[in-house]
């Protein structure tokens, strides 16, 4: 399995490997930390991120509506980059109708690509499957659409995986990603007032210890504490695994895994959108939007904060602590 990577990003987690007694590379240390922790969470991700299936159906309707993608139209071919579960590809789905007329799966972690496809599996479009990334798909055909959910903060190589996009992207095709922490909004002040806010209001709900982590994957967290599954049992079976692969010979901490997996993640940084503009000279923004002005889904909201999301949402205010964007490719 080829796994794309550089130098310069992964080089903030050399300190991990002497921490941990890892004799991997950097690359095989980052891929493998990457795909076991996938493969775990795919037990439970579903629940986990009941929020996303919740709320993000609307940010489909919005960005295809932006991007002039209705449900009439000829067939596309469509590429789910990181499908996980399957749950980008589901909503989208249902979004295009008929319009979806082949599916193409491609995720590292091969439990979430199984359960992808068992999920899929209804679905009136051929769909097909790779284990991989990105560049295991060097011989596949263009595609019309491609989406990323939940992706691009795992990349650690950004600009040769926006190549690949949009090598594998075809001529007007449109690239979709959301859900990805916005690095662009992380200093604006309205931001963080609001997700003092929503965290006053939930205190009822949510321990401090947790509520002092949110916002992103510590929110799923804390809906894992609520729910009774424990954090502890999840992270060993990552744990058990990576020791027994010999990837690493100490048990690692929670946030010392997850700042392998979302390796840009923390510390004001994200996704940022003139960033992807110059890591994507083929293509033109048609679309930019932020949500999650709370810090959390919409979803996860009080009753007495739905109301100022969507209106946020609606107006297009660009300081959500998700961003989500459209793209695309110039015709020859």
């Amino acid at each position: 399995m080829k796994f794309s990577s550089s130098a310069e990003p992964l080089d903030v987690l050399r300190p991990l490997l002497a921490k941990y007694g890892s004799r991997s590379t950097l690359e095989h240390f980052h891929e493998t930390v990457n795909v076991v922790f996938h493969d775990v969470e795919a037990d439970v991700y579903d629940d986990v991120h009941r929020d996303m299936w919740d709320s993000l159906p609307e940010q489909y309707r919005l960005l295809l509506a932006d991007a002039g993608v209705a449900r009439t139209g000829p067939s596309l071919r469509i590429l789910d980059i990181g499908c996980g579960t399957g749950l980008s590809s589901t909503l989208l789905a249902g979004e295009l109708g008929p319009r979806a007329g082949s599916l193409h799966l491609l995720d590292t972690s091969p439990e979430m690509l199984a359960r992808a496809k068992a999920r899929l599996s209804h679905v009136p479009c051929p769909v097909s499957a790779t284990l991989g990334a990105t560049p295991d798909l060097d011989g596949a055909a263009r595609f019309d659409l491609i989406l990323t959910c939940s992706v691009l903060h795992h990349i650690p190589d950004l600009a040769a995986f926006c190549q690949d996009v949009s090598r594998l992207l075809a001529p007007g095709g449109v690239f979709l990603h959301l859900q990805d922490p916005c690095a662009d909004s992380a200093a604006s002040t309205q931001r963080r007032m609001r997700e003092t806010e929503y965290r006053k209001r939930s205190q009822p709900l949510i321990p401090k210890s947790i509520r002092r982590l949110m916002p992103d994957r510590v929110a799923a967290a804390a809906w894992r504490k609520l729910r009774g599954v424990t954090e502890t049992g999840y992270m060993d079976r990552v744990n058990t695994e990576l020791i027994r692969r010999g990837t690493i010979a100490l048990p690692m901490a929670d946030q010392d895994i997850w700042s392998v997996t979302d390796i840009h993640v923390g510390n004001g940084a994200g996704i940022s959108i003139p960033a992807m503009a110059n890591l994507l000279p083929a293509c033109d923004l048609v679309s930019q939007r932020t949500y999650g002005f709370f810090s959390v889904l919409a979803s996860s909201l009080p009753p007495s904060l739905r109301a100022a999301e969507a209106k946020l949402i609606a107006d297009r205010s660009l300081d959500g602590s998700y961003v989500a964007a459209a793209w695309r490719k110039r015709q020859r």
